[in-house]
Parts: C-alpha cells; structure tokens; sequence
C-alpha cells in the first residue's frame, strides 16, 4: 500500500512539471501570434492591390463664403458718431464667377454695399453696411441684409449686425416718410428735427434750407417748436396733383448750420396708383451708385443701372438729384413682351456738397398724352482720391 501510494506520489510530482511546460508552450505561441499578427496583415495589405473609393463631398454647398455671417459690436454703446461701418468678408471658393444681385436691407437707414458685383474664383471682397446714426433710436439695434446671388445657381445669404447705439443726438421724425394710396397737393405732412446734444443745448443745430430730390414732392421750412427744452423745427411736405402712375422714391435734404452735419437726409417712399399687369416696370439693381473722389470727379464711376419699360413710351429727359450728377442714356435695347431696357450712365458735372450721401436719379417719358416717371434711388460714395476704388 505504501508503495502504490509513494508511485501515485512520483506521479503527480514528475506531471506538475510537465503540465507546466506545456502551459508556458502555449503561452509563447499565442505571444508569438499577437507580434506578428499586424506583420503579416500589413504585409498581406501591402501586396494586395485593394482600392478604396475617392472621398467625395455629397450635396449642392454654396460657393460664397464669409468670414462672419453675424458681427456684434458688444453690450456698450458705439461711440457717437454720424456714420458707424460694418464689413463682411467673402470669398468665392467656387470654380464660377459669382454675380450679386441684390442687397436688400431691412431697415432703410442702411445702404448696403458690395466691393464688386461680380467675383472671379479666388477673388475676394466685402460687403459694406453704412449705418446713419444720427437718426436712429438708442439701444440695442439689429440690422439684417440679404444678399442675393448666383454662382450659377440662385442663392441668398443672410447678414446681421447687432450693436447698440448711443443716446439720442439728432432726431428726424419720421426716420423714413411713407406715403400710400392716392396723392394730391391736399395732402400735407409735417417732419421735425430736434438736436439732443448736450453740448448744443445753449445753442442747438438750426436748419438753414430743405429740399426735394423729386419734383413730385415740395417742402418748405414750418417753424420751430419748443417742449421739454429741445426745440423742434418742423418741415412742411406737401405733394403734386396728378402724380405719375407708380411708387417713386426719393430723399429730402435738410441743410444746417452744424459743421459736422452741414446735411441731415430722410428717405421719402411714395406708393400712389399701381401700374398695370402689361406695362410693368423694373429697375436692376435697384439701387444706383456712384463713387468719386473730390479730386478727380472725372474718374467717378457707376454700377450702370437698367430700367426695363413699355417700348411705346417716349423718352424726354432724365431729373436728378443733386443736380451735380449727370445721368445719360447708356444705351436702348429691345426686350420681349414690347418692353425695352435702357442703361443709365453715371457722371459728375463737380463735386456736390458734403453730407449729401443719397440722391435720385429720375427717368421721365410720355405714354401719349400721359406723364410717365421712374425713379431710382442714388447712393453716392465719396472716397479720398489715394484711396483704391472699391468697386461698383
């Protein structure tokens, strides 16, 4: 028995051994596995030809890129100033030439500009937001514009500026003058100006003249009136009977005593009676601009607007406003549906007063014995003259 037990003994003691060897045998080759596992597949992946498919972007991506589609200028107020300039940056990252058509502003205290209309590939810009603070509430303010293009494919962007401005200065009430439904020299309207300005409270900013940029509408000096110590200096508007079918557009211009405002201008909006379906008209763009520098007016240059109208009408002359600018018919063309398009050329005959920053350019014809008028509203830009262009 105790031989038997001592051979069971011997056993367990000689097979511990070799249970543990074999264990540590397979250990190795299971290390030996997981080493050269990656070996081999990238061996075998490197001698396979296996192709994968070119990353490609899916989709129709807009080709007008900006470096900013929001600015804000910040929770304080913007230092008081008449003209406060807000710029976005673009770019074309596309392979066609890109072609604004528009820049709508929400807010007719803004006169949006692009640097160029067109945008070669590569090629960059800005575009600019003039805001006129003199007429503005003070506050927070947003400012929202549309950019409208194609690159080929028609496109809108949109663009907002948020700021807050500072504590009332100048006051023209109403900012924007509107004028609907049907017009006769029945009708009157009264605009104030009032002069906040601490510093002017001895001796507030008079008005020294008004005047219309379209002779559709007359204006004329009403008095001054006095409450809560500001004085406010009225302005009568008064209109033409039998005015030209359609909505015309125009500014008036009130003409001070204060060096750093010699021209305070309010946008006048008339919408009388509506053109008929089959004698429409339009304006492309519908804003004109006009960029010059006081030094060499001769190099002024335009964005060549086109007016599309009833062929059978007769032109006779063109109104504008100031009258430094002249306007000329670029050239006639005809268009379908009876209608023809006329481009309108851009000059200066010298150099307008400062502070005169919009104007009107009107287009007058006859349709037989009626008056027929068109007007575009004129943005005038006026740079130093070593500044470079910045397009139309």
């Amino acid at each position: 028995m105790d031989d038997q037990n001592n051979k069971n003994l011997r056993h367990r003691e000689t097979s511990a051994p070799v249970a543990e060897s074999s264990n540590r045998f397979v250990r190795r080759i299971w290390s030996m596995l997981l080493i050269a596992g990656p070996v081999v597949a990238s061996a075998f992946f490197a001698t396979t030809d296996l192709k994968s498919p070119p990353l490609s972007i899916q989709g129709d991506r807009p080709t007008l890129v900006f470096s900013s589609y929001l600015v804000d200028t910040g929770p304080d107020p913007v230092a008081a100033q008449p003209l406060v300039t807000t710029t976005f940056e673009y770019t074309n990252r596309g392979q066609e030439t890109i072609r604004i058509k528009s820049l709508q502003a929400q807010c007719s205290c803004i006169a949006p500009q692009a640097t160029a209309m067109e945008i070669a590939p590569g090629q960059s810009g800005q575009v600019v937001l003039p805001l006129d603070t003199r007429t503005q509430p003070a506050g927070p303010r947003e400012y929202i514009v549309t950019v409208s293009y194609e690159d080929p494919t028609p496109r809108e962007v949109t663009l907002t500026c948020k700021t807050v401005l500072p504590e009332k200065q100048i006051e023209i009430e109403p900012r924007v003058l509107m004028v609907m439904g049907r017009i006769t020299s029945n009708d009157k309207d009264i605009v104030t100006v009032a002069d906040y300005r601490t510093e002017r409270l001895a001796a507030p900013m008079k008005v020294t003249g008004v005047s219309s940029s379209i002779s559709v509408v007359t204006v004329q000096q009403a008095g001054a009136v006095e409450k809560d110590g500001i004085v406010r200096q009225g302005i009568e508007v008064g209109y033409v009977d039998n005015m030209p079918v359609g909505a015309h557009k125009g500014v008036i211009s009130i003409q001070t005593d204060d060096p750093a405002n010699p021209v305070l201008q309010m946008p006048v909006i008339l919408g009388g009676r509506k053109r008929t379906a089959d004698e429409p008209v339009t304006i492309q763009p519908e804003q004109a601009r006009l960029i010059y520098a006081p030094d060499n007016i001769a190099a002024a240059t335009s964005n060549g607007v086109q007016i599309t109208l009833p062929a059978k009408w007769k032109f006779t002359h063109f109104e504008t406003f100031p009258a430094e600018v002249v306007a000329t018919v670029g050239k006639t063309e005809p268009a379908p549906g009876g209608q023809s398009v006329v481009t309108i050329g851009l000059s200066l005959s010298a150099v307008p007063q400062a502070g005169f920053e919009r104007g009107t350019v009107t287009l007058h014809a006859k349709d037989g014995e009626d008056a027929e008028m068109v007007t575009v509203p004129l943005l005038m830009i006026r740079r130093t003259s070593d500044a470079a262009p910045p397009g139309v």
